[in-house]
């Protein structure tokens, strides 16, 4: 039963500085390659999982990019102290919790060979497909919605023919009703790996397609659909953004190009990448709405960052004259101040878990997560995202959430934002979607000196008191072990079922 709501909501205000927007075109084009077109999943033998394998993984996924270094930021930058945006949890609990989480089922996954799992999720009509790191190329599964297995323990590799680097990050395009995946394709070539179902069951065949990055290692790799394009995002020397053509990619066409953007980069950081924004559910955007890719920015990274923000670009991709593809940006959402720093910026090794001689493990607070999704409600528009911050000021870390808005010919705003951390432990590593109710949930990791890394999710409903996660928070797994590396996991997934308005998280723990 709904109960009564005493809560007013809490008002936010934002700066108005001046923007500096500016328009280019393309860095440059790179051609894209039909690798094949695999034999059916469905009809490649499994590969039956080691036992070390089933233990768990003890070795680290080498990755010299990630290394993060301890730099000296400015000084004086807010806020000072706890983050303003922080849920205050002191309410009555009949004040806030309004609000309940049904779990349907709890399925186990698949494990990681190596850390961190950098596990991924999509959920179509009637699959459900997860991948994960392994030691050689990347495994893949894949559930019926009932939940039984159809393809266990196979290698990205059986589809692609190439033994890639793992990064798997997985798309379910809806309009479309097809999967995509992307890879790194070996650990040193600067090259990148996608594949795209051919048809809407993810157990039979894929087309596989490859491409030479240009602006060096393609790190961290996310994909998003929009329009008449999917984009892929890169950790390289410059933040990248790679359009790719969407008909072209579902059709098969042997040979076609992906378009290059570069965005600069904050000097301060070592590790940068925006995150594209993704269209989910049955409305798609208006035919002309730009595409965008989204960041967020801490006016501690340099004297000349500015407000805290998110920084919003806009790309509008022409497929028949590439020279008229522009991007334009950035455009500033300032936000309510929050701080990256949680144990010294870009630290790699922040999180304490239980135990003696155990790891600190990773924050990753200077990226947007994966994933950004879009979703048209007809008399509105709006974006979910997250980061993780600096909760208490102490180091704690939390997860600062947004919904942005826009209606009409309007641009986009901050509709509700808060930042998520309602006791002493740590949350991090978080993924949130809205779904076609308005519905929203926020999955993530926890972790302290005293619980073990498990799953956890929030959520509020559309009624609910905006800048407010309304369900109590729910554990979907605790953790029963210390993880042996900092490298806990780079990415979480939510998303949301096309077919009833569930949500799906797929998590470490």
């Amino acid at each position: 039963m709904r109960k009564t709501l005493l809560l007013a909501a809490a008002i936010f205000t934002f700066s108005a500085n001046a923007q500096k927007i500016k328009s280019f075109g393309i860095t440059g084009t790179v051609a894209v390659k039909l690798e094949n077109i695999s034999r059916p999943l469905s009809s490649i033998p499994e590969k039956a999982p080691t036992e070390a394998e089933l233990r768990g993984p003890k070795t680290e996924k080498d990755n010299p990019s990630l290394e993060r270094p301890h730099i000296s930021f400015k000084k004086g930058a807010l806020p000072i102290g706890e983050d303003p945006a922080i849920q205050n949890m002191s309410q009555p609990a009949n004040a806030i919790a309004a609000t309940t989480v049904n779990t349907i089922s709890n399925w186990a996954g698949l494990t990681a060979a190596v850390q961190p799992s950098d596990n991924s999720i999509a959920v179509g009509r009637n699959h459900v497909v997860q991948m994960t790191n392994n030691s050689v190329s990347t495994y893949i599964r894949v559930w019926n919605k009932a939940g039984t297995v159809l393809i266990s323990n196979k290698l990205a590799s059986d589809i692609t023919g190439i033994t890639d680097y793992g990064d798997p990050n997985l798309l379910y395009d809806e309009q479309a009703d097809r999967y995509l995946f992307v890879l790194l394709y070996s650990k040193s070539a600067k090259k990148l790996v996608l594949a795209a179902s051919t048809t809407p069951d993810p157990t039979g065949t894929w087309y596989t397609y490859s491409f030479t990055t240009a602006n060096g290692f393609p790190d961290y790799p996310k994909i998003g659909v929009w329009g008449n394009s999917y984009f892929i995002t890169t950790n390289s020397s410059q933040p990248s953004i790679y359009a790719l053509n969407r008909s072209a990619i579902l059709a098969g066409q042997a040979i076609g190009t992906a378009q290059l953007f570069s965005l600069s980069k904050f000097g301060s950081l070592s590790f940068q990448s925006a995150s594209p924004i993704s269209q989910a559910g049955p409305v798609a955007p208006a035919a002309n709405a730009p595409a965008s890719v989204i960041r967020v920015a801490d006016d501690a990274w340099s004297s000349t960052t500015g407000p805290d923000r998110l920084e919003i670009y806009k790309l509008n991709i022409n497929w028949t004259n590439t020279t008229l593809s522009t991007i334009s940006g950035p455009f500033n959402l300032y936000t309510t101040a929050y701080n990256s720093n949680l144990c010294g910026f870009g630290s790699s090794g922040c999180i304490p878990q239980p135990g003696a001689n155990t790891k600190l493990l990773d924050p990753l607070s200077d990226i947007v997560m994966d994933k950004v999704q879009y979703r048209n409600f007809g008399t509105f528009e709006s974006i979910t995202c997250s980061h993780i911050c600096n909760a208490d000021g102490n180091g704690k870390a939390g997860i600062r959430w947004y919904e942005l808005r826009k209606s009409g010919t309007s641009d986009w705003s901050i509709y509700q934002q808060s930042t998520w951390s309602p006791d002493v432990n740590h949350r991090f590593m978080s993924s949130i979607a809205m779904n076609q109710n308005g519905q929203v949930a926020l999955g993530y990791n926890i972790s302290s000196s005293s619980v073990f890394p498990g799953i956890r999710i929030t959520g509020r409903d559309s009624c609910d008191p905006i800048n407010n996660m309304t369900v109590p928070e729910a554990i979907v797994k605790s953790g029963a072990a210390a993880n042996s590396s900092s490298r806990y996991g780079d990415y979480n997934g939510m998303v949301v079922d096309p077919v009833d308005n569930s949500f799906w998280f797929t998590a470490n723990y």
